[in-house]
């Protein structure tokens, strides 16, 4: 006699469902695996014990049931997008986001399928791609809260300003308690130098949400940008009472401490910078372990940058010698244009450049790392300098090409790196950075001939700038770090803003005049004029934000007497 099973009765479906809803797992699982005992081809059984694996992390179950679902039904949008949202905690993008596409191709206004587009798009950092498909979604489902504060967050990244302002002004019009709204607003205005408004956004934000760690944390940096050291330190702690393990709040608590010279305590808090971050997934890896302070005597370590630019790497670079002369073989990972320059640091072994292979060491440490393992203090920065080396016979070759230039030699410096899609980096950088025509003053001082040490994007203010009223430039021949040593080394006095060229000249015990901002980086601590980093540098500060014409007309007053004293 052949057998048949009945069908499950529909009512049994909804009841898995209603278990599953309510967060009751084991039930859930048991009534669908009871209708596909029934019926084992129901897709949305299938499809939904897929998604219990998912909830329960069991991805590649996950991933199974649901693919055994669509076998059976090719038709279902939510079922490419939940099989999406499992293919992507196995960081598999790209299978992923076709998922997505599918998804909405079947069914053209499903809003999920192209908000869970725009975030795919966005983590691999394609916002213009991201928006479009946030705002296609918003085309379904016109008054989305979540799509808003994503879309908000891609205007954001992309640094269009009142894009993203009007997306968050939209969220919390919406969802007039949402704190994270709030905060992200206060963000984008902090980022664009809009202070007041930031502050009132991130104080509502706390009012209602008085244990967001983010709040406090983006609080404490808006103070801290105000000039309100102590009140920031307060903050940021609220944000570590709030979340132990929060790791933006170590840091900025860190940069804070390092700023008012408690280095003992500023670099613990400093190690948190590289949590969670690309860095720290750059630096697993490395197969052997990070040096906390063990014996080096006849062991080898890495020492490597690739944190926040090359400003840092000359400034940590001071720590190598002192590494190996506790016994150990130097290896140095560094950007390929510092690689010469590095390389005549007394103690260096080897240096090799970003993607070069790496050789098997005992020990690896990031260079910001070294102050706080050798438990640099205040009072004991090492500040023996040069510690960096020109090419002689590249001193020689600018030698003779500057020697027709009368008076003192001062290279110029007036612009960073922009760095657009890094919102953090060009609110810095806006913030450091002079346009030429506020540094241009400095050419009336006579006596002295000017050279621009700019590269980059700043450097194309000199375009339409008639050859009179600029600078001497021979950036075209720079190609190096190296190649830039050897003409500062034929200079006077160099005068930039808070750039590598900075660290360079310091580092070669090169006169430099640092142009800083109001609130100025941690490494130039609080009201000084000099620097325990680098002997040669003078500090000239903005009296108050944005205000670089007062700064210049003390550096032109200086820069007088200078040459007047040198005729």
């Amino acid at each position: 006699m052949k057998m048949f099973r009945s069908s499950p009765p529909a009512n049994l479906f909804a009841s898995a469902m209603q278990y599953h809803r309510a967060g009751q797992m084991a039930d859930a699982e048991r009534l669908y695996r009871q209708i596909l005992d029934s019926d084992p081809y129901n897709a949305d059984a299938l499809h939904c014990l897929g998604i219990v694996a998912y909830q329960a992390g069991q991805n590649d179950v996950a991933v199974d049931r649901i693919r055994k679902a669509i076998a059976i039904n090719s038709t279902a949008q939510k079922y490419y997008c939940n099989l999406g949202n499992a293919l992507q905690k196995q960081n598999r993008m790209a299978e992923a986001i076709k998922c997505y596409q599918r998804a909405v191709t079947l069914k053209p206004d499903y809003a999920v399928g192209h908000y869970n587009i725009g975030r795919m798009f966005q983590g691999l950092g394609q916002l213009n791609e991201a928006i479009s498909a946030y705002k296609q979604a918003l085309m379904h489902v016109q008054n989305d809260v979540d799509t808003y504060y994503n879309l908000g967050n891609a205007f954001r990244d992309q640094g269009n300003f009142d894009e993203a302002v009007s997306c968050y002004e939209r969220v919390i019009t919406l969802k007039p308690d949402y704190a994270e709204g709030y905060n992200n607003l206060a963000a984008v205005f902090q980022e664009h130098d809009k202070l007041d408004n930031a502050i009132i956004c991130s104080e509502r934000a706390i009012l209602l949400k008085p244990d967001l760690p983010e709040a406090h944390n983006n609080r404490g940096y808006i103070l801290q940008e105000l000039g309100c050291l102590e009140e920031s330190l307060e903050c940021y702690h609220m944000a570590i009472h709030s979340n132990t393990d929060y790791a933006p709040a170590h840091r900025n608590l860190g940069i804070a401490l390092l700023l008012k010279g408690d280095f003992t305590s500023g670099w613990k808090e400093l190690e948190w910078r590289d949590s969670g971050s690309i860095f720290d997934r750059e630096k697993s890896k490395y197969k052997f372990p990070r040096w906390k302070g063990e014996s080096l005597h006849n062991r080898s370590i890495l020492l490597y940058d690739g944190e926040d630019g090359f400003g840092d790497t000359l400034q940590f670079a001071r720590y190598i010698s002192i590494i190996a002369d506790l016994g150990a073989r130097t290896v140095v990972l560094v950007d390929r244009s510092l690689a010469a320059l590095l390389g005549t640091i007394r103690g260096v072994d080897q240096v090799i450049g970003v993607g070069d292979e790496i050789p098997e060491c005992d020990f690896h440490l990031p260079l910001m790392s070294a102050p706080f393992v050798l438990g640099t203090r205040l009072d004991t920065v090492p500040s023996l300098v040069p510690y960096i080396s020109a090419d002689p016979a590249k001193v020689s070759i600018w030698e003779r090409k500057l020697a027709h230039l009368p008076g003192l030699k001062v290279g110029l410096v007036w612009g960073g790196n922009p760095r657009p899609h890094d919102p953090d980096a060009a609110t810095m950088d806006r913030r450091r950075s002079l346009h030429w025509a506020q540094m241009a003053p400095l050419l009336r001082v006579s006596g002295v001939s000017f050279i621009s040490l700019q590269k980059g994007t700043p450097a194309s203010q000199l375009q339409h700038v008639p050859p009179e009223s600029r600078p001497v430039d021979y950036m075209a021949e720079i190609t190096n770090f190296s190649d830039t040593a050897a003409l500062v080394e034929n200079l006077d006095l160099v005068i930039t803003v808070d750039t590598s060229v900075a660290h360079l000249a310091g580092a070669l015990n090169k006169p430099v005049w640092i142009l800083s901002r109001f609130n100025g980086c941690w490494r130039w601590l609080l009201d000084r004029e000099n620097s325990p980093w680098y002997p040669s540098a003078r500090l000239f500060r903005q009296p108050k934000s944005g205000d670089w014409q007062s700064v210049i007309e003390n550096v032109c007053i200086e820069l007088e007497q200078l040459a007047n004293t040198a005729r």
